[in-house]
């Protein structure tokens, strides 16, 4: 597909892809044979990851910060708010119990409130360092499993403790040979693709 879809979140009948330098794409999969594109958007910087929750988008667009898109039809997404710091970079999104968790690389994890969808409200930070940049983050239970990367072929995974958002605190911090990539959580475990390292497989907290 043109524009290199990188981040895909599925929600009724349609696919909300994040798909970089193309924004956001909503295809009709209503009929898995035969995908049609129903609506686009297209943030002020590229499209990195995206959660859907209700009728609205929240999709992490790079320097843009995140951008709250009203997909209630899904042929005319419109922006409705957005949330920014300058300098940082969000990449990555996750969503649990009404709060968004944004990965921005060395700068860390915000985390927004938005009871209101429209005017997220940063409630809460942790910061990573330099050289750990903060990528992929899942978020479970109570914990944000965040992959970072180091320098060399190292990265790591590290667990924040988000049972009160507006407090972060680090819990644990797992190194990974060949660094760490995506980052997904279910079922008691957190499994952690790592390039030359292969799969990494943790039990949750």
């Amino acid at each position: 597909m043109p524009g290199g879809a990188i981040r895909v979140a599925v929600v009724a009948n349609y696919a909300y892809l994040a798909s970089r330098d193309k924004g956001l794409r909503i295809i009709d999969v209503s009929d898995p044979v035969a995908p049609v594109e129903a609506g686009s958007y297209k943030p002020p910087d590229d499209a990195y990851d995206i959660v859907v929750e209700g009728t609205y988008a929240f999709v992490a667009a790079w320097l843009a910060g995140l951008r709250v898109v009203d997909v209630s039809n899904p042929a005319s997404p419109v922006e409705m708010g957005s949330y920014s710091i300058p300098g940082a970079a969000f990449r990555d999104v996750a969503l649990e119990r009404g709060y968004i968790y944004l990965t921005a690389g060395g700068s860390g994890v915000y985390v927004l409130d938005i009871s209101i969808p429209k005017a997220p409200i940063e409630i809460g930070f942790s910061r990573t360092d330099y050289p750990r940049n903060a990528g992929h983050i899942a978020v479970i239970e109570g914990y944000a499993y965040v992959t970072y990367a180091d320098l060399d072929r190292w990265g790591g995974l590290l667990v924040l403790n988000i049972s009160d958002p507006q407090s972060v605190s680090a819990s644990i911090l797992y190194d990974i040979y060949g660094g760490a990539g995506s980052v997904v959580a279910g079922a008691g475990y957190v499994l952690v693709s790592a390039g030359e390292g292969g799969l990494y497989i943790f039990q949750a907290k």
